[in-house]
């Protein structure tokens, strides 16, 4: 194994930065330099202190560099612990992420999704490679997407779930809703639907037990058990209710009697369960079935185990739609047009968890749920509304399809408890509850919006409120043609679907969040190779100016006269200037990064402040300084530090002939003017972009592209601004401040 490199980004092996070719940027690495990119490295950790990515670096031996973030956690790992380590080492039991890091040893560029150790990350290794295109080293950022997988399968799961719902209604709508349809075939289709379900849950068996007209006995009509189990049907031909007190409690209350583990039972209740549950039972779903407001029996699942699918606690919901189906579909004339009703809801329902998936873009996702639930699920008209946020707690809608005709562009509606807060959607989203009315002609809340509603055709509606956790996002509002169109079972259908809805919601939201968090990563990451190469080629000359003068003043038979030796102390002082006013730019920088820039705002003389400028440079008797005083509000150093930079650039990039004037009419601004060849026109709004130059002048030490940017920053934080344009041959930077008088605010 290779010897680990010292832990920094960037650079290659200890032979390679002594080699000739980079032998000028082995002599930049001071410690002071060195400390510049230590700063920015801790910059760009503090970005990802609290997401949940991992970014690392590896030099072409595959010896790790860089490893920070908060996803390291779930890896068992601590940010930087695994630094000189090989890669090959810390992930040896990785086989298939240590082929990807192969690939990107080898110069490519690899994107992939890897499970290291049960938790799911999106991986992206980017290859950097040095002015020779040799490999200098491998960069990357692994976004911890665990939870979305997870959801992403969970959602997958529950679809399923409603597939099979679905095709269960199917079914039972072929059968005759009338006299020619035989026993035989009712009895085929409920026992179809029971082993359907019982297979997608896992369970050992699945059963339906119905009362006695008399309310005494329980009997079970329906089994159907997995290959091994053992029937008990024969066996629970009569059960006498009072046989089973705490259970028939459960039952004829309404509740899903739900028991993950028969051994946890009180000793006086579990052998009341255990009457009609299988052999070697070990968990129990009992779901009541009801029907015209009475408790008719219970449809149940039973496990041998205890690790099913549809036995959590979180999936008895899903039950509920099959226990509602088997009541229905007991009362055998019902069957036709209610199920048919109800397979158009659950289908709009599958659309609508088909068009989540595929969602890339949340209002387009909420049109399309709008549509699939008028044009397939047989609604008049539908809408989504999410709460404002002002005072009056007004809703306004966001999404709709059908006829409205201006309805919703006149519609107020809030969900405070007044009169525009009392419909459906006002009381779905104040009570976090579905809220519905029965009949719009005779609903008295419905009062302020019954003519419009009416003239459109709809006579019913039902609101469902988006929640996600504890998150109330807004609402979705369905109405029918008919009063009195909503069941409980189609609620609960409805209910399941916001729900979905209300998911595929956050998670474009989160997706979102995450692409932007994301690409500020590689912004990031961007920003320090700029920076770093800008901050190498800035300090160079005068570090080494400095660092030669600096030798040549200390051997004492050099020979230098005190002419000359005062020469090069001035010169050391000057290239000394210059560095000390590149460290105030990259601090005016992060300061201004990191949102902390602020100026103090004072009466300034904008000429004298150009002379002290003009006095700190060698070359000052090539520059023109006109104008008389002219009094700005402003910050007197950061004025200084706008004007440095300007006349720095025209002295490095600009023609012969550079003349700064102060003018005082019609407003107080500086210019400083330059015969120089000028920039081009489609470049002259970029060039106060970061890491942009306002020059690109062959055989002139580059800039770090920051002086613009941060002059204008600068200049609008005072109130004012700096412009650039060229005109009559010459490039004209222009500062401009706002004029000082004895009653200007703040002064």
């Amino acid at each position: 194994m290779q010897p680990a490199r010292p832990p920094t980004l960037g650079g290659g092996t200890e032979a390679k930065r002594r080699s000739p070719q980079n032998s000028e940027a082995s002599t930049i690495r001071t410690p002071d330099s060195g400390g510049r990119v230590r700063e920015t490295e801790e910059r760009l950790r503090s970005v990802v202190t609290g997401a949940p990515v991992i970014l690392f670096a590896l030099d072409p031996q595959g010896t790790i560099t860089l490893s920070e973030g908060a996803a390291l956690a779930a890896l068992g790992l601590e940010p930087g612990a695994s630094v000189g380590k090989s890669v090959f080492d810390v992930y040896q039991d990785q086989p298939e992420a240590l082929s990807h890091v192969h690939r990107a040893l080898a110069g490519e560029a690899v994107t992939a999704v890897l499970t290291i150790r049960e938790v799911t990350f999106a991986v992206h290794f980017s290859p950097q490679f040095d002015q020779d295109g040799e490999l200098d080293h491998v960069i990357g950022v692994a976004t911890d997407i665990t939870p979305q997988q997870r959801a992403e399968t969970e959602l997958h799961r529950l679809v399923a779930f409603d597939r099979l719902a679905h095709r269960i209604f199917t079914d039972f709508i072929e059968i005759a809703p009338d006299d020619s349809a035989t026993p035989e075939q009712f009895d085929a289709a409920i026992l179809q639907a029971l082993a359907e379900v019982g297979r997608f849950g896992g369970a050992a068996r699945s059963y339906i037990l119905e009362k006695s007209d008399l309310g005494d006995v329980l009997t079970n009509t329906y089994e159907w058990c997995a290959e091994g189990v053992e029937p008990a049907a024969e066996a629970l031909r009569e059960i006498r209710t009072e046989t089973i007190p705490w259970v028939m409690d459960q039952i004829d209350g309404g509740r899903v009697l739900h028991v993950p583990a028969i051994g946890d039972l009180p000793p006086q209740i579990a052998p009341q369960v255990e009457t009609f549950g299988c052999k070697g039972i070990q968990a129990m779903v009992n779901l009541p079935m009801t029907s015209r407001g009475h408790v008719v029996g219970l449809v149940g699942f039973d496990w041998t185990d205890s690790s099913s699918e549809l036995g959590r606690q979180a999936d008895i919901a899903q039950l509920t739609v099959i226990q509602n189906l088997f009541a229905n579909a007991l009362q055998q004339r019902r069957i036709g047009g209610d199920l048919q009703k109800k397979n158009r809801l659950l289908r709009a329902v599958l659309e609508c968890s088909d068009a989540l998936i595929r969602a890339r873009d949340e209002d387009v996702l909420l049109e399309e749920v709008c549509r699939i639930v008028v044009e397939v699920g047989g609604f008049s008209q539908a809408w989504v509304g999410f709460d404002v946020g002002d005072e009056e707690r007004s809703i306004t809608p966001v999404a709709h399809w059908g006829y409205s005709d201006g309805y919703l562009e006149g519609l107020k509606i809030t969900w405070d408890d007044s009169k525009q807060g009392r419909g459906p959607m006002g009381r779905a989203i104040r009570t976090r509850a579905p809220a519905g009315v029965e009949n719009i002609a005779t609903d008295a809340d419905y009062e302020p919006w019954r003519d419009e509603a009416l003239a459109r055709g709809c006579r019913s509606a039902m609101a469902i409120p988006l929640v996600f956790g504890d998150e109330l996002l807004g609402g979705i509002i369905v109405y029918a043609s008919e009063p009195w169109a909503f069941d409980a079972l189609e609620v609960e259908i409805l209910e399941r679907f916001a729900g979905y809805l209300a998911y595929g919601i956050v998670a474009l939201r989160t997706q979102a969040r995450r692409q932007a968090a994301e690409s500020q990563l590689r912004d990031s990451l961007r920003s320090k190779e700029q920076l770093i190469a800008s901050i190498s080629h800035e300090m160079r000359t005068p570090l080494t100016a400095v660092v030669g003068f600096a030798q040549l003043l200390q051997v004492a038979d050099s020979g230098l006269s005190a002419e000359e030796r005062s020469e090069l102390i001035r010169s050391i002082a000057e290239e000394g200037l210059d560095l000390t006013n590149i460290v105030d730019d990259l601090l005016t920088a992060a300061k201004a990064e990191a949102g902390t820039l602020t100026v103090v705002k004072v009466p300034v003389d904008l000429r004298a402040n150009a002379a002290q400028v003009l006095e700190t440079l060698s070359e000052q008797p090539r520059i023109e300084l006109s104008g008389s005083t002219v009094r700005v509000v402003g910050d007197p150093g950061r004025v200084r530090q706008i004007l440095r930079n300007l006349i720095s650039n025209a002295l490095r990039y600009g023609g012969e002939d550079i003349r700064v004037s102060v003018i005082d009419d019609p407003s107080p601004r500086v210019q400083v003017r330059d015969n120089g060849r000028g920039i081009p026109l489609d470049e002259r709004e970029r060039i106060f972009d970061p890491y942009e130059r306002a020059h690109d002048a062959p055989g002139l030490t580059a800039s770090m592209g920051l002086g613009l940017t941060i002059s204008r920053g600068l200049a609008r934080l005072m109130g004012g601004d700096l412009t650039y344009r060229y005109e009559g041959g010459e490039s004209i930077f222009e500062l401009l401040l706002p004029r000082f008088a004895s009653e200007a605010p703040g002064v």
